[in-house]
């Protein structure tokens, strides 16, 4: 698959993410966006939405992690940050296939690995956003992207250390949804880069 289609796949796949979540809001106003977690909605009607949403969030993950290895083969030395892009992705799907506990429901180990598979993709994600903004420094189609890369990485980390200040309090649902925002915000920003960045090398080499 090409680098134009990875990324083509990319921007899809986070779309329908932002699609399914949106719409389980307006579907169940009585999970309140300010105290619960998005996780909350798989336990409830059409939670089967949810379970599709983070679904294709990891594989279009895993497309833009591929895309940007190929893109960046002639600049990196090391591919630590894409290593860790594609863990978030990986680590998304173990959320998707180990649901949350029901709210005031018993802990059962399903919901203790939703909630370590949950925090383990938050560590690799926020690492590989911030190494990779400074990797697209050294290449010079990136280059010029690297500044909003950085800049958005930067509001991600702030977003998730809200998001864990907050953990147990009444606004966890709400810094859980800026987190989510902010880092969603990046990923379609560098899908689309990914895109310009392949098309411009189709050119160069047609």
């Amino acid at each position: 698959m090409r680098n134009t289609e990875l990324a083509a796949s990319a921007i899809v796949c986070f779309a329908a993410y932002a699609f399914g979540i949106l719409a389980l809001h307006f579907m169940h106003p009585e999970i309140d966006p300010i105290r619960q977690h998005i996780s909350k909605y798989v336990t409830a009607e059409n939670g089967d939405i949810l379970q599709s949403a983070l679904l294709v969030l990891g594989l279009g993950t895993l497309a833009l992690a591929t895309g940007l290895w190929r893109s960046l083969s002639s600049s990196s030395t090391t591919k630590v940050e894409l290593v860790l892009l594609a863990l978030f992705g990986f680590g998304i799907i173990l959320v998707m296939v180990f649901p949350t506990d029901a709210e005031g429901a018993p802990s059962t180990p399903t919901g203790t690995v939703h909630s370590i598979a949950f925090v383990f993709s938050c560590l690799c994600l926020i690492p590989a956003q911030i190494l990779l903004s400074l990797k697209f420094r050294q290449d010079g189609r990136w280059r010029s992207f690297a500044p909003y890369s950085m800049a958005i990485a930067l509001l991600v980390a702030t977003a998730f250390v809200a998001f864990a200040a907050t953990s147990g309090t009444e606004f966890t649902g709400l810094t859980q949804r800026i987190f989510v925002a902010t880092f969603m915000a990046w990923l379609i920003a560098t899908a689309f880069r990914l895109r310009y960045v392949a098309r411009l090398d189709r050119a160069k080499r047609s």
